[in-house]
């Protein structure tokens, strides 16, 4: 029996194959697993599409509502020198986005403070911290207080240390040529975030619990586009731009150990740049403008000025200025001053020109050189107090 069904079974396959074809034999296991795959990932596709045109929906729908982003642009001669409202397509912070505050919204994210170095920032950033409750940070992020600046210098260190690092790579040092990084190149964009430092730093200033910030180092005037290319905000910081007499400047910056040597035709220089950029690389941003000889001589007055104008700016202050703190802060002793009894040496517009008591013997090159620094470098400092040198138009001494 076992014979004939085999045998039985073995015809009716035979009978198949000669008569229905090869069409009707079972699949080869292999194609079969290549087919099942494929249908597989057809229907898994027809799932997920409507899923991504919804998706892209959503996202043209927010990029409509927020069109406008801040990023620096290049101007006519190739430099980063605005601040201005691009239309862009780049996906925004999702940080950003999750702790975004109603009460936040269209206003600056904090201060940043621009002035040459021995130039009364740390007395104004203190007065802002101290006066107006800005955030800063903890005090373990700060740099700590020196005989030159007993006060505190309120700077970050993981904004001092990879900004000086970067310049040093860049140019020599944060008393390099500085120029170099407006009249050549920037800064790369990823410069900045191969520090972890500088990812703390703008962890710190792109978190909106602590806004409003101030931000205070002197390099940031030569660094300034690098830094807010990464500062996540609808709209830019505010600017408060400080100034102080380029003498004073050069005679402080002399009086460090490790610069004695250097001679102030070097610091004159050098102040001349770091105010021509810092101004440049500000334009067309809110900008509060102000003094240290302001600051010292009327500390309230000028510190409740500063408050309205940053006020003005999208930048509030979270709490009026007391004049207590104001006379207590501000230390007049602290500042290195010239001696305003010297004869006048030239008179230029309203400025007076005072002259001044050179370590260098008379006639000689290098007294000329000094000498001819000093004349530019303040008459830039009267153009600033009679602000000609804020104007986009204003000619700016050629330096050797």
């Amino acid at each position: 029996t076992m014979i004939l069904r085999h045998h039985e079974s073995r015809s009716k396959r035979n009978y198949k194959r000669e008569i229905l074809g090869p069409s009707q034999n079972k699949w080869n296991p292999f194609l079969k697993s290549i087919t099942i795959s494929f249908v597989a990932l057809f229907l898994l596709g027809a799932l997920i599409s409507p899923l991504l045109v919804l998706r892209n929906l959503h996202k043209f729908s927010s990029a409509t509502k927020n069109e406008d982003t801040f990023e620096y642009v290049k101007n006519p001669k190739g430099e980063f020198s605005s601040y201005a409202a691009l239309k862009t397509n780049e996906k925004k912070d999702v940080n950003v986005e999750k702790t975004k505050d109603p009460l936040l919204t269209g206003k600056a994210p904090g201060v940043i403070i621009l002035g040459m170095h021995r130039s009364g920032t740390s007395m104004l950033c203190g007065l802002l911290v101290t006066g107006f409750k800005y955030h800063i940070g903890s005090k373990s992020k700060l740099l700590d207080a020196k005989p030159e600046n007993p006060l505190g210098y309120f700077e970050r260190k993981d904004v001092v240390f990879p900004s000086e690092t970067i310049l040093k790579k860049e140019v020599g040092g944060w008393n390099g040529d500085v120029t170099a990084l407006s009249n050549t190149k920037l800064i790369s964009e990823g410069t900045l975030l191969s520090y972890n430092l500088a990812k703390s730093a703008l962890q710190f200033l792109n978190d909106r619990r602590n806004w409003p910030w101030v931000l205070k180092d002197p390099r940031l005037c030569v660094m300034l586009p690098t830094w807010l290319n990464h500062i996540k905000s609808e709209l830019p910081p505010a600017i408060v731009f400080t100034y102080r007499d380029p003498l004073e400047v050069a005679l402080s910056l002399s009086k460090r150990r490790s610069y004695k040597k250097v001679n102030i035709t070097f610091w004159l220089k050098l102040w001349i740049e770091y105010n021509m950029l810092a101004i440049r690389f500000s334009e067309n941003m809110c900008i509060v403008f102000t003094s240290s000889e302001e600051v010292v001589k009327r500390p309230y007055e000028e510190g409740t000025r500063i408050g309205d104008e940053l006020r003005k700016c999208g930048a509030p202050p979270l709490q009026i200025l007391q004049q207590t703190i104001a006379n207590s802060f501000v230390d007049e002793s602290l500042q290195h001053k010239k001696d305003n009894t010297d004869p006048l040496l030239e008179k230029y517009g309203e400025c007076n020109i005072q002259a001044y008591e050179s370590s260098l013997e008379e006639h000689t090159e290098e007294y000329i050189g000094e000498r001819e620094m000093y004349l530019k470098a303040m008459r830039v400092y009267c153009d600033l107090k009679n602000g000609k040198a804020y104007k986009k138009d204003y000619v700016w001494p050629i330096l050797k």
